[in-house]
């Protein structure tokens, strides 16, 4: 039975109806209706907002409606009198002129930016365009950097609760600031309502951290429906109380490198209370003065300022570093110096003889057998022909790492045992008694032997394998990987 075992060299990389006199109102308005006929009188419907009902109509018996101060209101008034058939109608004091019959009907006539949702004149004119009720905020006395939540009402209602209106279609944001407190009026957040007959449409904004004390900021919101009628809400004021002092802050410094001559990443987290805007990266090379680089932006209220520097060739020196950054309130702050001293260059390469990188061999082998010498056990010379040698150019001493990456077939790799040697290809030691089970993870070449090698050592090793009995007959074979790595640094790095 053969054992091919492969080589390989590692190197070091360290988300209806109203009820009686009953009112539904919406936005404040006024009207100038007139002509209303009730039964057998007039009705009238005045700027002050009240339907009165005429002489001949007998008001002492058929009682006069209140009309609300709203723009939509629809009032019903419905009384018989004294004598049989009088009967006084009062409808729709807003959105147009209504002709009434003795027997209580009407016919509607529709006032400009009003109209019949329905499409029938007999049922009143429904709706003009959207109103708005409560504007709010949730302070009037903000600070600069602030967020602001700003609420308006909006409903586009029939005036007769048998019928519904063309409902909001849009509604849109303004203030009299820009995004840098200068003195402009701004439109923001256009939002689409899909025909909403009610909602609130509420908004927050951010103050701008240029705002000063004192100032005066107006806002109000607007909306339409689907045939564009306008509406704006009260404007109302908020008055920015204080400005924003606090600096911005940093954490989390760090460098990847100290090697002599590469390039090295210098990362700092800032955060901020309200907004970043920038930074400067300030940087000594071993040179005892700082040099500042241009201005950076960035923003967010945490964010890291991450530079690059090739740093100094010279082994041992100190490099100084420092970052200055700035808020959207102009407020700087200026980090501690950071510094690292520059440290020599790693290079690991190893060499592993040609026998090694041919494979590791055992010749025909019989079941039930020990101790197998690997065939270049003793192929040199007497010595072991399996070696690995540390390059001249290594700059660090190293230890050497082996393993094998499963079994081999049925049989377990543990039957697979070695020795190492640092000074002799025939060493005493190289022999199987006490040899050392190889397994699937990395360990140092014969436990402790092959390690804080310096350039030109060699690693000396022989190989041997047990046979378990019954074993079948047939080639078998496993993987085996060395790799070498700084002294003391442990096999992370091998792979």
């Amino acid at each position: 039975m053969m054992v091919s075992m492969k080589t390989g060299i590692t190197l070091f990389f360290s988300i209806f109806f109203l009820t009686l006199f009953s009112i539904i109102s919406f936005a404040t308005d006024s009207w100038t209706e007139s002509g209303l006929s009730c039964g057998i009188g007039t009705a009238s419907c005045l700027t002050s907002g009240f339907c009165s009902v005429a002489a001949n109509c007998r008001t002492g018996l058929c009682a006069a409606p209140s009309c609300a101060s709203r723009a939509n209101a629809y009032v019903s008034s419905q009384g018989r009198c004294s004598k049989a058939g009088c009967k006084c109608t009062v409808s729709e004091c807003a959105g147009g002129t209504a002709t009434c019959n003795v027997d209580g009907s009407c016919t509607y006539t529709c006032n400009s930016d009003w109209h019949s949702d329905d499409g029938v004149t007999s049922d009143g004119c429904e709706n003009g365009h959207p109103q708005w009720y409560t504007p709010t905020e949730n302070t009037t006395t903000p600070t600069a950097g602030s967020v602001v939540q700003f609420d308006v009402n909006w409903t586009d209602m029939t005036g007769d609760s048998t019928t519904t209106g063309l409902g909001v279609n849009y509604t849109w944001f303004e203030w009299n600031i820009s995004v840098t407190c200068t003195a402009q009026w701004t439109n923001l957040s256009y939002t689409t309502q899909s025909n909403s007959q009610s909602l609130w449409f509420n908004i927050s904004q951010t103050i701008p951290s240029q705002c000063s004390v004192g100032t005066v900021i107006a806002w109000r919101q607007y909306a339409n429906d689907s045939i564009n009628r306008v509406n704006v809400s009260q404007t109302r004021n908020i008055t920015v109380t204080s400005a924003d002092t606090t600096k911005p802050t940093y954490s989390l410094n760090s460098t990847n490198s100290t090697l002599a001559g590469t390039p090295v990443k210098h990362n700092l987290k800032w955060t901020d209370n309200i907004g970043l805007s920038g930074y400067i990266f300030s940087f000594d090379n071993c040179t005892g003065t700082f040099a500042n680089d241009s201005f950076v932006s960035f923003s967010g209220t945490t964010n890291w300022s991450n530079v690059t520097k090739t740093i100094n060739s010279t082994v041992g020196c100190t490099i100084q570093w420092k970052v200055y950054a700035n808020d959207t309130s102009n407020n700087w702050n200026a980090s501690e110096n950071f510094s690292l001293v520059t440290s020599s260059a790693v290079f690991i390469d190893i060499i592993p003889s040609s026998n090694l990188e041919d494979g590791i061999q055992f010749s025909n082998v019989d079941p039930g057998t020990n101790d197998n010498a690997a065939t270049r056990n003793s192929a040199c010379n007497s010595g072991t022909c399996y070696n690995i040698s540390i390059d001249p150019a290594t700059t660090v001493n190293v230890d050497l790492y082996h393993k094998a990456s499963g079994n081999l077939g049925t049989i377990n790799i543990q039957n697979v045992t070695h020795q190492s040697n640092i000074t002799d290809n025939n060493g005493n030691n190289l022999i199987a008694s006490g040899s050392i089970s190889l397994t699937t993870s990395y360990a140092i070449i014969g436990t402790d032997v092959c390690q804080n090698l310096a350039d030109n050592e060699n690693c000396w090793i022989r190989y041997w394998f047990d046979v378990p009995s019954g074993q079948s007959p047939g080639d078998i074979e496993t993987t085996y990987y060395y790799c070498a790595v700084e002294n003391g640094a442990g096999s992370g790095d091998c792979t």
